[in-house]
C-alpha cells in the first residue's frame, strides 16, 4: 500500500470513528477519535518545528537536493524509483 493511500485510509478511518462516537454519543468512539486527533496535531506541529530548524542551518535545502539528485541519477537504472517516479508523475496528471 503506498503511503497516501495509508494516511488517507487512517484519515478516513479518523474521521468515521468521530462521526460514529457523536452521532450514538459514544463516550469511547470519542474519545478514541479525540486521541487520534490530538496525537495527528502533535505530529504535525513536531514536523514543522523540525523542519523550520533545519530550514534555519540550511540542512533542509541540503538534504532535498541530495535526494532529488540521488532519485535523478538512480532513474531508469533502479527499478523502485523509477516505479515511484511514474506513479508520482500519474497522480500529477
Amino acid at each position: 500500500m503506498d503511503r497516501p493511500h495509508l494516511l488517507f485510509s487512517l484519515f478516513l478511518i479518523n474521521l468515521l470513528t468521530g462521526l460514529y462516537g457523536s452521532v450514538r454519543e459514544s463516550h469511547c468512539a470519542l474519545l478514541t477519535f479525540s486521541v487520534a486527533l490530538g496525537l495527528a496535531i502533535f505530529l504535525e506541529c513536531s514536523l514543522a518545528v523540525s523542519a523550520f530548524a533545519l530550514a534555519k542551518e540550511d540542512r533542509l535545502k541540503t538534504t532535498v537536493e541530495k535526494g532529488m539528485r540521488n532519485s535523478i541519477i538512480e532513474y531508469g537504472v533502479n527499478e523502485e524509483v523509477t516505479k515511484g517516479a511514474r506513479r508520482r508523475i500519474n497522480y500529477a496528471n
